[in-house]
């Protein structure tokens, strides 16, 4: 193996073992969750509160506690630190509604296939349930659109992507999509969710800038939780069609925010960015495809042994998933 191939080989290797630590924490928080609802229970309000707020604290920590592992046992090794620096890009909204229409058109496709196969009828599932009550519209808010949010990015764009950049731009935001659509477990959302990851990455490596992804990834939790209310609180077809509206609504802005994105669309001029060593600048993006391995390669030396125990374990519980669903 060539040096770069090695340096790829070991930032997979090192990779994969953060992502069977995120494995471990998220089956430790379903068992947790199992028996937090059977000794508390969840259909008292306390008994909710105490379920939403422990489940949304575990689930966080299941995303979080894997980044500084990762740079503890890295210890030596060539890493890149996070990039959570407080900026947004310019035209945020034009690239929030891309995305979202972009991500919008792959659920569409995803349920499409789905329906197609008779694997799975979602709308129906979903107008049957319960309508929410006030406060647990709050809940949801907290543990399925604003954790989810951050914490997904912070790992999977964050850390994955950010150190798979030097290997090359295309090889860093396959490989973050594929293992996010896998982190899900879930093989009704594995296109879409893989899809989205490809927009979130490929919205990362443009704007380098993480909180735009989360912003994005934030709104577009937003409306699939908007989307259930409106299932489970209105008759099916009013629910459908206000359904639509909004899909058509996001789909126009889209195309609009595409359009103005393309017209503004110039050569990034070099951005000197601090370093702080020894008060060198360096020019924005220097990292990206520093130590290029060719596409084939980085295919057959992904497989390290922890990175092939997390594969198989998401697809085989993936596999649990469909079984029992």
């Amino acid at each position: 193996m060539t040096p770069q191939e090695k340096q790829y080989r070991s930032t997979v290797t090192r990779l994969g073992v953060a992502m069977l630590i995120m494995l471990g924490c998220l089956l430790l928080y379903g068992t947790v969750m199992a028996i937090l609802a059977l000794v508390v229970g969840t259909d008292t309000v306390f008994g909710n509160v105490v379920t939403e707020l422990v489940g949304g604290v575990m689930y966080a920590l299941s995303f979080v506690l894997p980044v500084p592992l990762f740079y503890v046992f890295s210890k030596g090794e060539r890493t890149l630190p996070l990039s959570l620096r407080p900026t947004l890009p310019r035209h945020t909204l034009a690239f929030v509604f891309v995305a979202l229409a972009l991500i919008s058109a792959a659920s569409e496709v995803n349920y499409i296939l789905l329906d197609l196969f008779g694997y799975f009828d979602g709308a129906a599932t979903v107008t049957n349930a319960v309508p929410p009550l006030p406060y647990e519209y709050v809940l949801q808010l907290f543990t399925v659109v604003i954790v989810p949010a951050f914490v997904e990015e912070l790992l999977f764009r964050g850390l994955v992507l950010r150190n798979l950049l030097p290997f090359g731009r295309i090889t860093a935001v396959v490989i973050s999509a594929v293992l996010f659509g896998l982190m899900h477990q879930n093989p009704q959302q594995l296109l879409y969710t893989t899809v989205a990851g490809l927009i979130l990455g490929f919205v990362y490596v443009y704007t380098e800038s993480i909180w735009c992804c989360v912003l994005i990834h934030f709104c577009n939790n937003f409306v699939s939780m908007l989307h259930s209310l409106l299932l489970s609180s209105l008759p099916k077809a009013q629910a459908i069609a206000v359904l639509h509206l909004t899909e058509l609504i996001i789909y126009v802005v889209g195309a609009v925010g595409a359009v103005w994105l393309l017209c503004r669309h110039k050569k990034p001029a070099v951005d000197p960015l601090q370093t702080g060593a020894f008060e060198v600048d360096l020019p924005r993006g220097v990292y990206a495809a520093e130590l290029p391995v060719a596409p084939a390669r980085c295919f057959k030396l992904f497989f390290s042994v922890p990175m092939l125990i997390f594969v198989i374990a998401s697809v085989l519980l993936m596999y649990a998933t469909a079984i029992l669903i």
